[in-house]
């Protein structure tokens, strides 16, 4: 049997970094409890190879592979652990990891039993003897009965959670859209009624003649000053709109 490079990522998704998108952020935390598991897996499946396998380079790749499964094993759990003090975690993902922190927290004792285990052979192979079959059982034992299960479950909660906050989310936004177009068209009677006004009193100066010259540049700074109003409002439909499509996340 040949040898191969186990190369799969070990490392956190990228996503969950401030500098991504919100969207890109939330769905890789959401993919997290899923991530975790297969990580799992992954160990289990290395550690059966390097209790099956008879030929020396494919146990060599085997606990290579073994290596990075647990490093990556490792690395989600400590997110999952620690994840408040982690400076370069995404904003967004702040409002549903507190929101299932409580599950989280309570899915960390199984998360750290199977690593445990692991362990266990990880410590055997380091002292250069062979893996009992009893080892093996454990660690199936343990995958499959507290720590799958567990995983299963986080990954439904922290995906009800999203789904609620991006409900809320989306109420929260629509009521403030609704405020703001309100504003809009406030903003834009306004205009229109000082634009009547500038016009009026345009007419009304021409018939004062040179009297009515200071009442004609004021009533030109109100015409100015009501179109640069109507310009403002435009601008701000337009950000209400990109705003909506930001929040919208999910």
């Amino acid at each position: 049997m040949s040898a191969y490079d186990p190369s799969f990522e070990t490392a956190l998704p990228a996503q969950l970094d401030r500098s991504a998108a919100p969207a890109d952020a939330v769905r890789a935390a959401l993919q997290l409890p899923m991530s975790l598991r297969f990580q799992g897996a992954r160990c289990a499946l290395f550690v059966a190879a390097v209790l099956l396998s008879r030929d020396p380079e494919m146990r060599v790749s085997a606990r290579d592979g073994l290596n990075r499964a647990t490093e990556g094993y490792d690395a989600l759990r400590d997110l999952l652990a620690d994840w408040r003090n982690r400076q370069t975690l995404h904003p967004a993902l702040h409002p549903l990891f507190e929101e299932t922190d409580a599950h989280t927290t309570g899915s960390l004792g199984a998360i750290d039993a199977y690593r445990a285990v692991l362990e266990e052979v990880i410590a055997a192979l380091d002292a250069g003897g062979d893996l009992e079959p009893a080892i093996f059982d454990r660690v199936m034992g343990t995958a499959y009965k507290v720590f799958h299960p567990a995983m299963v479950s986080l990954s439904g909660k922290m995906a009800e959670t999203g789904n609620a906050l991006r409900d809320h989310g989306q109420r929260t936004a629509t009521e403030a859209r609704l405020r703001a177009l309100d504003a809009r068209d406030r903003i834009d009677t306004i205009a229109r009624t000082v634009r009547l006004i500038s016009l009026n009193a345009r007419v009304e100066a021409a018939h004062a003649g040179d009297a009515g010259r200071a009442f004609g540049v004021i009533a030109e700074e109100i015409k100015t000053l009501s179109e640069q109003t109507e310009t403002v409002s435009a601008e701000m439909g337009e950000s209400v709109d990109d705003i909506m499509s930001a929040l919208n996340i999910l």
